[in-house]
C-alpha cells in the first residue's frame, strides 16, 4: 500500500468507518443510549468482544516478543501485530460459536 489518498485500499477501508460516523450522527440522544444499552446486554456482542481484546493482546505480546529489539520497530508494527491478533480473536470467535439447534 502505498497509503496516499487515491489508494484503493485506504479508501475501501475509510468507507466503513464514514457509513459508521454517518448512521450515528442521525441518531437522537435517545436511539444512541437505546443502541448502547442493547449492545451492552447482547451476549454474542459481549462474547465477541472479549475474544477480540484477547487477541489483541496476544497479537501485541507475539509482536513484542519478534520485534525485540529490532531497530526497525515502530508503534504502527506493534499496532499491526495487535490487529492480526484481534482479528484471529474474532475468527476464533466465530468458529467456536454453538450451533443452534
Amino acid at each position: 500500500c502505498c497509503c496516499c489518498c487515491c489508494c484503493p485500499c485506504c479508501c475501501y477501508n475509510a468507507l466503513p468507518a464514514v457509513a459508521g460516523a454517518v448512521r450515528v450522527s442521525n441518531i437522537d440522544q435517545d436511539g444512541l443510549e437505546d443502541r448502547a444499552y442493547r449492545l451492552h446486554y447482547n451476549q454474542g456482542q459481549n462474547r465477541t468482544d472479549v475474544f477480540a481484546q484477547a487477541g489483541a493482546a496476544a497479537g501485541l505480546a507475539a509482536g513484542a516478543a519478534l520485534l525485540r529489539g529490532a531497530a526497525h520497530a515502530s508503534a504502527l508494527h506493534y499496532l499491526g501485530c495487535s490487529s492480526v491478533g484481534a482479528a484471529g480473536g474474532i475468527l476464533l470467535h466465530v468458529l467456536t460459536w454453538p450451533k443452534e439447534e
